[in-house]
């Protein structure tokens, strides 16, 4: 490549990504790196989240690392056994050491003259700024908000006398025990909390404004005899192939027949009930089978609460909260020791950092995503992204196969920068939302996200990932630098990477 630089790679964020990232650098490049972590902690969402009951919405076996699979018992892991799992496999394999904490990153600029980044990060630990080189940049740190979800305004919630808390800031010494607790949500979040809650609280009762599509699951992964047969690596290998496939059948099968499938979920959930729990309005959403992503229920918990007794939902619109908890527009009123409001995330790209190029900052909702991970007219960048219907880490992981493809190539051919052009044909006022998950924290940040061309547009590379299998294939095999403008370093710059 060329210009001498702090590092070869800046990876930002040491969540699951960024430890997933950092393996595939130093095994299948000859780049160095080094990871910056805006916390005191690596770990992301699993050591950020205190909320009781935090698991995973997706199995572990799909959503763990490939280089070091998730060999526990149960498939939708506890948080705290997630973080010990990434802070574990950054020791073992000298990821941890690479980190560098409390390096919040501010502002990322490329100059093609100079033909690199320069990233303006805060030490939190001295108030310093500094600035590190680079010559490419890998945006680990997710999609949402650290700093705080999505909180909407409530009429009459200064009024409420008990406690208000948003699950992204669960108070770790907070005891409620025998205390009325009312979740707001119907998400992810809130079927997790329930059946938690539960277990300790008088009573809970789970508002929603809509309801969602829920799917119970056994959450237990009995070894077959082929675990027994076959070496333990290739065992986990084919288990993780046939449960992506297992998850991408089913999301297939609810977006080409999604009558079909509204009627098998609303069925299965319906056995669930108790005989107090209509099926309708509490669990018949108003919109397709994965329009939404859909919640996981593993054992049937959030059922199991609900037939217990000490556990309640209620469908509805708030007129008002109360002091004594919140009435409904239907009149209904729920009384509360403490409102949890899971209501959702707040979107946030780059970790919140700016991001230039040859001097103009990019307005990301005028640029198009490419291969679900790229901005068009931004040179040496990538962002890791999940899937939005399969597990985070293989969408993830295909975003790095891709991006440490396209490092070797370079070094290779003496490139010193590329820049994904746009879709040929296509403007962005005429382009598509970059996801089309009708989620509320997608809505709420559509005039941030980049653009796409959509899926059945050149092969979708102008569109987010969605089919793992294919998405694989194309990151390992496909063309490397098809739809980009590439840039070759002068001769007398160029030198192997050391």
């Amino acid at each position: 490549m060329q210009t001498q630089t702090d590092v070869d790679v800046l990876v930002i964020g040491a969540g699951i990504s960024g430890i997933n990232a950092g393996y595939r650098l130093q095994t299948e490049t000859k780049f160095n790196y080094q990871i910056f972590e805006a916390r005191h902690d690596l770990g992301g969402t699993w050591s950020m989240f205190q909320y009781p009951g935090l698991r995973s919405d997706s199995d572990m076996f799909t959503m763990g690392f490939p280089f070091r699979p998730w060999t526990a018992n149960k498939a939708i892991a506890d948080g705290a056994d997630i973080y010990d799992y990434v802070r574990e496999t950054a020791e073992e394999y000298g990821i941890d050491k690479k980190i560098t904490y409390n390096r919040e990153v501010h502002s990322t600029e490329w100059s093609s003259t100079e033909r690199q980044w320069k990233v303006t990060s805060l030490d939190k630990t001295t108030g310093n700024t500094k600035t590190t080189t680079c010559k490419f940049v890998l945006f680990c740190s997710g999609y949402y908000d650290y700093q705080g979800g999505y909180q909407p305004e409530v009429p009459g919630m200064r009024d409420f006398k008990g406690k208000w808390i948003h699950p992204q800031a669960w108070p770790k010494d907070y005891d409620y025990t025998g205390k009325k607790m009312v979740v707001i949500g119907s998400g992810a979040t809130a079927v997790t909390l329930l059946p938690n809650l539960a277990k300790k609280a008088k009573h809970v009762t789970l508002l929603q404004r809509s309801p969602t599509y829920m799917v119970s699951l056994p959450n237990a992964n009995s070894q077959s005899l082929l675990a027994r047969l076959v070496p333990t690596m290739l065992y986990f290998a084919i288990l993780r192939f046939f449960l992506a496939l297992r998850n991408y059948v089913f999301y297939w099968v609810c977006q080409g027949f999604p009558r079909i499938s509204r009627y098998v979920m609303l069925s299965l959930t319906k056995r669930q009930l108790p005989s107090r729990i209509s099926i309708d309005p509490h669990f018949s959403p108003n919109y397709k089978p994965w329009d939404q992503r859909v919640c996981l229920v593993p054992d049937g918990d959030m059922f199991k609460a609900l037939r217990e007794g000490n556990a309640d939902i209620a469908t509805g619109k708030i007129d008002t909260v109360t002091p004594n908890g919140l009435r409904l527009e239907d009149g209904q009123e729920i009384e509360a020791d403490c409102i949890v409001c899971a209501t959702g995330l707040n979107l946030k790209l780059f970790g919140g950092a700016s991001l230039i190029v040859d001097g103009e900052k990019v307005d990301t909702n005028k640029r198009w995503v490419f291969r679900g991970q790229m901005l068009s007219g931004v040179p040496n960048a990538s962002l890791c992204f999940g899937y939005t219907n399969a597990s985070w880490t293989l969408g993830s992981d295909v975003c790095v196969l891709y991006a440490t493809r396209l490092l070797n190539e370079m070094d290779k051919r003496n490139i010193s920068h590329f820049a994904p052009r746009g879709p040929p044909g296509k403007s962005i006022e005429k382009s598509e939302p970059m996801s089309p998950l009708q989620s509320g924290y997608f809505l709420r940040a559509k005039n941030v996200l980049p653009r796409s061309a959509g899926t059945n547009y050149k092969g979708g590379v102008w569109a987010m990932r969605s089919n793992w299998f294919f998405d694989w294939l194309q990151a390992r095999y496909g063309g490397a630098f098809d739809h980009m403008d590439v840039f070759y370093a002068p001769k007398a710059e160029a030198k192997k990477v050391q």
